[in-house]
C-alpha cells in the first residue's frame, strides 16, 4: 500500500512516496518534522531529482550530514547533495567531464570522482570544483589504507594511485588479463578490484598484485564492498549471486537471489550488521545476511533500475534510481 504526498521546496514540487512493505501502513513523515514516530522496517521513501533524465548513479554518505550523488549524463553532468530530509541541491560539473563513474570522500573532505573521459577530480562541499586532473581509463575509485585514492584501468589491466593533489603516485599491474570495474578496500587494509569475468585481484599497499579465479562467478562483477563479517561481498550480476569472497582469496558461499533476472548490481553495509543490495533489472533493494538468507523489497516506482547504495547518516539505507530519477531511502 502507498501514500503519495506533494508538496513545495522553493519552485520545485517534490513527490514522497512512503511504501511499507511489511503491510503495516504507518504514514509518511514529512519533510523536516522529525517528532512524528519512527518510521517501521521496510519503509521506502523516493525523492524526485530535479534534472529531468539526470542518469543518477554512484552515492555516498559524505559531509555537511547529507548524502551525495552523480548524475552521469554526458552533457549536463552533475554532483548532488540530498539532505536527510531530502531537500535536493545540484552542482554543475566542469566543462569536459562526460559520464562521471564513481564518487568517494577522501580523507581531505571532499567529493572525489572518476569519469569515462580519462579524468579524476574533486568537489568541495561548498560546490567548489578542482581543476580536472588525469586519470587514464578510470572505472571506479576507493580510499587505500594509505589514504590516497585507487583508481583501476577498465582496459588497462592496472590500477593507479592517486594523492590529494590530483597527481599520480604510483601505478601497479594488477595481472588480471580482465577488464576492471569495481574496487574496494578489504578488511585486511589492501584494495580487493572485482573485474568483468571470474577475475578477483588482491593489491598490497606495496603493490603487490594477487589474482584469483571466483570459480562461481562467470562474468559481470558488478559491485564489491567488504562485509561485517570481514569477507568480501560481490554483485555477480549475469549470474544473478551474491557471492562471499574471504581475504585469502577462497570462496566461502555464493547465494542466488531469489528474482530470476535481478541483476544485483551495487552493495553496501547496513547499520544493522547485514548487507544491503540494489536489483537493477529486478527493481528491488535486497537485504543479505552474513548467512546469505536474502530478502527482497520491491520499488513503488516500476522500472526504476536501482542503481547505487549507501548507508546514511540517520541509519537508513539510500539508494539511487537510474530509470526513475529518483533518490530513495529504505528503513532497515
Amino acid at each position: 500500500m502507498a501514500i503519495f504526498r506533494f508538496g513545495r521546496h522553493g519552485s520545485r514540487q517534490q513527490m514522497i512516496v512512503c511504501l511499507t512493505i511489511a503491510g503495516v501502513l504507518a504514514g509518511c513523515n514529512s519533510i523536516g518534522n522529525d517528532s512524528n514516530p519512527p518510521k517501521p522496517p521496510g519503509t521506502i521513501v523516493e525523492f524526485n531529482v530535479p534534472t529531468a533524465n539526470a542518469g543518477v548513479s554512484s552515492i555516498v554518505a559524505g559531509p555537511n550530514n547529507s548524502l551525495w550523488f552523480l548524475e552521469s549524463q554526458n552533457t549536463g553532468s552533475k554532483i548532488g547533495r540530498i539532505t536527510l530530509q531530502g531537500a535536493i541541491t545540484e552542482y554543475p560539473m566542469p566543462a569536459g567531464v562526460s559520464f562521471p563513474e564513481d564518487l568517494v570522500v577522501g580523507r581531505d573532505n571532499n567529493l572525489w570522482y572518476v569519469d569515462e573521459a580519462n579524468h579524476i577530480g574533486f568537489m568541495t562541499p561548498a560546490g567548489v570544483f578542482s581543476p580536472l586532473f588525469t586519470a587514464a581509463n578510470a572505472s571506479s575509485i576507493a580510499v587505500g589504507s594509505d589514504n590516497n585514492f585507487w583508481v583501476p584501468e577498465f582496459n588497462g589491466n592496472k590500477v593507479d594511485v592517486y594523492g590529494t593533489s590530483g597527481a599520480q603516485v604510483h601505478s601497479f599491474p594488477t595481472g588480471s588479463g580482465a577488464q576492471l570495474e569495481a574496487i574496494a578496500l578489504g578488511s585486511d587494509n589492501n584494495v580487493w578490484i572485482a573485474s568483468f569475468s571470474s577475475r578477483l585481484v588482491k593489491v598490497t599497499t606495496a603493490g603487490v598484485a594477487t589474482p584469483y579465479t571466483v570459480a562461481a562467478i562467470s562474468n559481470g562483477m558488478r559491485g564489491i564492498v567488504s562485509g561485517p563479517d570481514s569477507n568480501l561481498w560481490i554483485c555477480a550480476d549475469s549470474d544473478n549471486l551474491l557471492v562471499k569472497v574471504t581475504t585469502s582469496g577462497t570462496v566461502a558461499a555464493a547465494y542466488t537471489v531469489p528474482t530470476a533476472g535481478a541483476s544485483p548490481w551495487k552493495i553496501t553495509d547496513g547499520p544493522d550488521g547485514n548487507l544491503w543490495f540494489t536489483e537493477l533489472f529486478g527493481n528491488k533493494i535486497a537485504r543479505s545476511t552474513p548467512m546469505g538468507s536474502i530478502t527482497e523489497f520491491t520499488l513503488p516506482t516500476a522500472n526504476a533500475q536501482p542503481y547505487g547504495i549507501a548507508a546514511g547518516q540517520d541509519g537508513y539505507i539510500w539508494f539511487t534510481e537510474q530509470q526513475g530519477n529518483k533518490i530513495g531511502y529504505i528503513v532497515p
